[in-house]
């Protein structure tokens, strides 16, 4: 049961299938696994992740161990995201 809760959140949060389970660090990846992610967060695919593509990414790696062991900070990024999606 609780591996299943960890797939469904790694679903919700593409960064969370290269954390271990137990210690919640990242594992090794490959240079195809780090291009996938490269590829999941370049979303307009021009070689570059910036903008919202990064807060995205900054997000997710943050919130990736556990949501519910983060900070007040990730309240300040997504409004932070709001503010700069609202301005562009």
């Amino acid at each position: 049961m609780a591996e299943e809760k960890d797939i469904a959140a790694a679903s919700k949060n593409f960064l969370r299938q290269f954390r271990d389970i137990n210690t919640r660090e990242f594992k090794k990846i490959s240079a195809s696994q780090f291009n996938d992610v490269w590829t999941h967060y370049d979303q307009d695919g021009n070689g570059y992740i910036e903008g919202t593509e990064l807060d995205n990414f900054l997000y997710e790696l943050v919130t990736s161990v556990n949501t519910s062991d983060v900070g007040p900070e990730v309240s300040y990024i997504e409004v932070v995201d709001v503010y700069y999606s609202d301005t562009v």
